[in-house]
């Protein structure tokens, strides 16, 4: 299952039917709608700030798909390079005014999936959020 956006911030209100989409069609636990918004997100709002040096149109893709008891949701941006897994922890014992800018958002993103992993490929960049449940039932045919 796929979503196109433009990199726009009005562009996030199609996050959240996405997301209600995927929980009904891929019969995910009710209680991961939240947590599965927060994170996509913060990753695409990162992606249409930071990842590109110009105001034009770009596109984010969202692919979302399930394997077993696996929910994967890919994001991939034609942006500069950047492996948000190679940024620095936040630390969160600062206070707001100690702590340096930026980070805090990773940081929700690698909380709130159970498994982070990105790749550079063909010139964008491919970051995926897994979030696992034990007790998954099959999706229905």
């Amino acid at each position: 299952m796929t979503c196109k956006l433009k990199n726009q911030t009005e562009e996030t209100a199609r996050l959240q039917p996405f997301i209600r989409t995927c929980i009904d069609r891929f019969e995910l636990p009710a209680d991961w709608e939240m947590r599965i918004n927060l994170a996509i997100e913060e990753a695409v709002v990162n992606v249409m700030q930071y990842a590109f040096d110009d105001r034009e149109e770009h596109e984010i893709c969202l692919e979302a798909e399930r394997k077993d008891n696996v929910f994967t949701l890919t994001v991939s941006d034609g942006g500069r390079a950047f492996n948000p897994l190679e940024a620095p922890e936040a630390d969160t014992t600062l206070n707001a005014e100690e702590r340096e800018i930026g980070g805090l958002g990773i940081h929700l993103i690698r909380s709130l999936a159970d498994e982070v992993t990105y790749r550079r490929e063909s010139g964008r960049n491919v970051l995926s959020l897994h979030f696992v449940c034990k007790e998954m039932p099959h999706p229905k045919d």
